[in-house]
């Protein structure tokens, strides 16, 4: 384990400091990149399918990510401005639903992003 600028101790698989939030600070040379154990084959093997466990897909939910859920919520709650603007085409609707339509999408691909694609 190593230890953040704030005092936080950090454990080898979160990338970021969990009290400030701030990046994992890059190992200088005379830290090493990994324990002191060299992998083999059937230890990347059982990390992968601890990682698997642990809920890495698109279906599961993360420090960073929202579980199925709160993903249908989401895309329920930034659907229904869009809602409201069709609704009120006319006289200042159109605007809506032309800038909806532009920020629409990347709402959805962002909310239903796999956390290990962020």
């Amino acid at each position: 384990m190593s230890t953040c600028a704030c005092g936080a101790s950090l454990a080898h698989e979160v990338n970021w400091c969990l009290r400030c939030y701030q990046p994992r600070p890059v190992p200088t040379a005379l830290e090493p990149l990994m324990p002191d154990v060299v992998p083999t084959s059937s230890r990347v093997a059982a990390e992968g399918l601890q990682r698997r466990r642990q809920g890495v897909g698109r279906w599961d939910a993360t420090e960073v990510t929202f579980g199925v859920p709160g993903r249908i919520l989401g895309t329920i709650l930034v659907t229904l401005p869009l809602l409201f603007f069709l609704r009120n085409i006319l006289p200042f609707g159109f605007v809506g639903v032309v800038t909806y339509l532009a920020v629409y999408p990347r709402f959805l691909r962002d909310l239903w992003r796999r956390s290990d694609r962020l």
